[in-house]
């Protein structure tokens, strides 16, 4: 998948397509994180997200609400030498941080999810590593979370404030 690619089916779906999976599930592998080819992988995550000005900064930098996710790629495998093996649940690992709010009945329901992913409201993690992150931009006027926009004007103060457990 190459970058074009990605601004065109933002372009074309953004309420569909409005992130990636960033940060393989995992990861099996004896001498290192992964098993993937060399460089695909850079400590953990795929390399899209994981460079400095690549891939996901230059979507971000477009104004494109594009997020990154983990997903749990669950399986079980034995390495050929049978020195180590993987067999990780869903979200034992690799998992998805998501603030969701539940529709007008009240009932969380899997849209509900899905439109928690959209708002950007949320973040990846590996090994539980961090089990609570709150991220915040402020001017002297407004506050914007994860997801959020927050204009100012060019050289005006702002407060980044990340709080993680």
């Amino acid at each position: 998948m190459t970058i074009e690619n990605l601004r065109k089916l933002n372009d074309a779906a953004p309420s569909v397509v409005f992130g990636m999976e960033g940060m393989p599930g995992n990861q099996m592998s004896g001498s290192g994180r992964c098993e993937l080819p060399d460089g695909a992988i850079r400590n953990g995550a795929d390399k899209m997200i994981a460079v400095t000005g690549g891939v996901w900064d230059a979507m971000l930098a477009e104004g494109r609400k594009f997020y990154n996710f983990a997903n749990s790629d669950f399986h079980f495998k034995v390495s050929a030498d049978e020195q180590y093996s993987s067999g990780y649940w869903p979200s034992e690992y690799s998992s998805n941080h998501i603030w969701v709010e539940p529709g007008a009945d009240k009932i969380f329901s899997y849209s509900d999810v899905v439109e928690g992913m959209r708002s950007g409201n949320s973040y990846a993690v590996y090994g539980d590593l961090i089990s609570d992150l709150q991220f915040t931009v402020s001017d002297s006027k407004n506050t914007a979370t994860m997801g959020q926009s927050l204009a100012v004007g060019k050289n005006a103060p702002v407060t980044v404030t990340i709080r993680f457990r």
